[in-house]
C-alpha cells in the first residue's frame, strides 16, 4: 500500500511541475531555399519543457551561411535560458565569433507563452 501511496504521489508531482514549466518547440532544420524550414513545413515538431518557467524562454533562430558559393539557411527552436541584455543581439554576436561572420542570424523570435516559437513574428 505504501508503494502505491508514493507512485501516486509521485505522478502528482510530476504533472505539477511540468504543468508549470514553460513548453517550446525544439527542432533543428537545414536547407538550400530560404523558405524550406523542415521545422515548420510537413514535419512534426518536437516539444520540450524548460527546467522553469523563471530564467527561461522560447527561442527561434534562423541563419544564412555561404560557403564555396553555395548558400544554406537553417532554423533551430528550442528552449533558451535568459541572458543579460537583448538576446537576439547575443545570438548575432555569439553567431559571427563562433562562424568567423560565415552564418549571418537573418531572424530571430524570443518569447514566454507555451510553445509560442513556432511561427516566425518578428525580423531581426
Amino acid at each position: 500500500m505504501q508503494n502505491k501511496t508514493f507512485l501516486l504521489f509521485l505522478i502528482i508531482a510530476s504533472a505539477f511541475y511540468l504543468g508549470h514549466c514553460l513548453k517550446c518547440y525544439k527542432c533543428d532544420s537545414t536547407s538550400l531555399t530560404e523558405f524550406d524550414d523542415d521545422c515548420a513545413f510537413g514535419r512534426v515538431m518536437e516539444k520540450e519543457y524548460c527546467p522553469s518557467r523563471q530564467g527561461y524562454v522560447c527561442a527561434e533562430y534562423k541563419y544564412k551561411f555561404s560557403v564555396l558559393n553555395t548558400t544554406t539557411y537553417a532554423t533551430s527552436r528550442s528552449c533558451e535560458k535568459i541572458v543579460k541584455g537583448n538576446m537576439c543581439e547575443a545570438e548575432r554576436l555569439e553567431a559571427k565569433k563562433f562562424f568567423y561572420g560565415i552564418v549571418k542570424l537573418s531572424s530571430c523570435y524570443i518569447c514566454n507563452k507555451d510553445l509560442c516559437n513556432g511561427v516566425i513574428r518578428k525580423r531581426y
